[in-house]
């Protein structure tokens, strides 16, 4: 769902709703109505902000008094230059969010039907980071089950490692830390950890890596494919003899727009 707003009205309206469009060939068009375009093509990089209201301008239109009019178009990954039904320079969007802003926004100049210059917006949604917390490997062995607060995992002893993946959406890109919460005299203990400016996990010396009969170890991956930058800080916990079941374990993103927490809980199979 994308939420516009234009002249202070709201408009919410599923992209799949439109379906016109305008062409980009300006055969026939004079001399005289081409020298109303000014950067003609050009791209424009925008930054907006998760929750706040933003604005695009179309500023590759000379002042021109004839039958001139603005457009906008919207593309994303499943619908190319969908006409959203807006004319006008600037363009307002209100309440924004990562669902609801396109990846990329178009205006087209058009004079007596025919479109004469464009200026295309790529955006991005600066905001808090969005977590998710969930096993490696699929496996019919291990028990797990989701609360409001928390992921329970049922582990027993084993020689095998079982990744726990903490996946993180965010821009800009997020510290992750995974910690034990209130470990020591109340304080939280950290155990792994990625910083937003590095590309390699990094285990806690002070924690060491072995704790209630449990090793872990940390790794990390790393996708820039998207808009977004996707960073997992995966933990790899090792069931030893005499573990200490019961236990909760933190995953936490964070970056100058906010937080996002999850906790596991390891119980005995």
């Amino acid at each position: 769902m994308w939420c516009l707003l234009v002249v202070l009205v709201l408009f919410c309206f599923p992209f799949v709703c439109f379906c016109q469009s305008t062409r980009r060939n300006t055969g026939g068009v004079t001399d005289g109505v081409k020298e109303v375009c000014h950067g003609n093509g050009k791209t424009t990089k925008i930054d907006l902000v998760e929750g706040e209201s933003g604005s695009l301008r179309c500023d590759v239109t000379l002042n021109y008094t004839s039958d001139l009019d603005i457009r906008w178009f919207a593309s994303n990954n499943k619908k190319e230059n969908t006409f959203l039904d807006i004319t006008g320079e600037e363009l307002k969007i209100s309440n924004i969010s990562r669902s609801c802003v396109p990846r990329t926004f178009r205006c087209e100049s058009v004079i007596s039907g025919r479109s004469v210059c464009n200026q295309t917006f790529e955006t991005k949604v600066l905001g808090p980071p969005s977590l998710y917390i969930y096993m490696e490997k699929e496996d019919n062995m291990i028990k797990t089950k989701m609360y409001k607060d928390h992921l329970k995992i049922a582990l027993d002893k084993s020689s095998a490692k079982r990744g726990i993946i903490c996946s993180v959406d965010s821009y800009p890109v997020s510290n992750i830390t995974w910690y034990e919460p209130l470990r020591h005299n109340g304080a939280d203990m950290i155990m792994g950890y990625l910083l937003w400016n590095k590309d390699k996990a990094v285990k806690n010396q002070t924690f060491g890596g072995t704790v209630d009969g449990y090793r872990f170890e940390f790794k990390e991956n790393i996708n820039f494919q998207n808009i977004l930058s996707t960073r997992d800080l995966v933990m790899n916990i090792q069931v030893g003899d005499t573990p200490d079941y019961n236990r909760t374990y933190t995953c936490k993103a964070e970056n100058k727009y906010g937080s996002d927490s999850w906790n596991i809980r390891i119980v005995e199979d």
